[in-house]
């Protein structure tokens, strides 16, 4: 029987600052909307704190989560809680985002039966994020840009031409 989870990707690589931002956007605002008390930061290491990271959340945040493996979030909304490739089990339902990850530590998320809603922001793409988005038919998590953008196609029939040819294209190379 599948598990339900809603499952989310930006569609990123590198150290990209943009990206993590949204990321930690939407972790705290799926807590406010589900009123959840904690969430999760998932890396695969601690040494991933570093970087992109503790510029984004700021050193003593992250020392703290580092020394912790948790941390308050803001708000009073609860906790963030930290997840390595060599955490124990966790037994919550909270958001969870998950940074850089390996393919372990998606194995482990992907075991966590609890977590709802997941986030990953890869650092590269390769096999293991593309099965990962494919196994639980991740959406890429959209900026308010291509939202907005979407709304300006009002014409069906120039919506579904745009479709098709988007379809038979390469994105990535611009090879049809």
């Amino acid at each position: 029987m599948a598990r339900k989870r809603d499952s989310f990707y930006i569609n990123s690589e590198g150290g990209n600052y943009e990206a993590l931002k949204r990321g930690i956007q939407w972790l705290i605002k799926q807590c406010e909307k589900d009123g959840n008390q904690n969430a999760f930061l998932c890396v695969p290491t601690k040494q991933n704190l570093t970087g992109v990271i503790s510029d984004t959340l700021g050193k003593d945040y992250t020392n703290i989560l580092s020394k912790n493996n948790e941390a308050r979030l803001p708000n009073n909304l609860g906790k963030l809680i930290l997840i390595t490739e060599r955490s124990k089990n966790v037994n919550n339902s909270g958001p969870c985002l998950v940074l850089y990850p390996s393919s372990k530590l998606l194995n482990k998320i992907d075991s966590y039966t609890e977590l709802r809603k997941v986030l990953v922001i890869p650092w590269g793409w390769n096999s293991n994020i593309q099965n990962w988005i494919k196994t639980w038919n991740a959406k890429e998590l959209e900026t308010n840009d291509k939202k907005n953008a979407e709304q300006f196609i009002k014409n069906p029939v120039v919506d579904e031409a745009l479709r098709d040819l988007l379809e038979s294209i390469n994105t990535s190379t611009g090879i049809s």
